[in-house]
């Protein structure tokens, strides 16, 4: 047991300080739901983001640690990649839903209950926001219609919190 290879202990390492930022950024996570009176729902979502995150890192440590032969992997990467970018090309927006619901939990100064309006020209959306979701904040107009609406715009669009 003394002479373990390098990458072993490394890789043990790597795993502790994953575990561990993702036990710390799920408190994070949970501190600022409760200081700013967000719903669990919404922060689940949001912890799930950085989980994913998290072991993406990981996964590319463990990479570099065990130094993966590059020249195949990139061959891969590069195929695999030009696949899903054609594939994914027409729904890029609904992709960057997730990462907009993220800014939205850390930065926006509205929450569920509030009553905003979005300008956006001539398509302005008033009403009560009922919920926030990984992919669309759900608004209830003065007429109880329910209005979907993208998290992407939704960061992109002058939105005043009514009082």
């Amino acid at each position: 047991m003394k002479n373990l290879p390098i990458e072993i202990v490394l890789s043990i390492i790597s795993f502790f300080i994953i575990i561990i930022a993702t036990f710390a950024s799920k408190k994070f996570i949970d501190f600022h739901s409760n200081k700013n009176q967000f719903k669990i729902k919404r922060a689940k979502y949001v912890k799930k983001i950085i989980s994913i995150i998290l072991v993406i890192l990981f996964i590319i440590t463990l990479s570099v640690i065990w130094s993966i032969n590059y020249k195949e992997l990139l061959i891969f990467a590069s195929t695999f990649l030009t696949v899903c970018g054609v594939a994914l090309f027409a729904t890029w927006s609904i992709l960057s839903n997730p990462l907009s619901s993220v800014i939205i939990f850390f930065f926006s100064s509205y929450k569920i209950e509030d009553n905003i309006r979005i300008l956006d020209g001539d398509n302005t959306v008033s009403g009560k926001i009922v919920d926030m979701n990984l992919f669309v904040v759900l608004i209830e107009d003065e007429n109880n219609n329910l209005i979907s609406y993208p998290n992407n715009l939704l960061i992109q669009k002058i939105v005043i919190r009514l009082v």
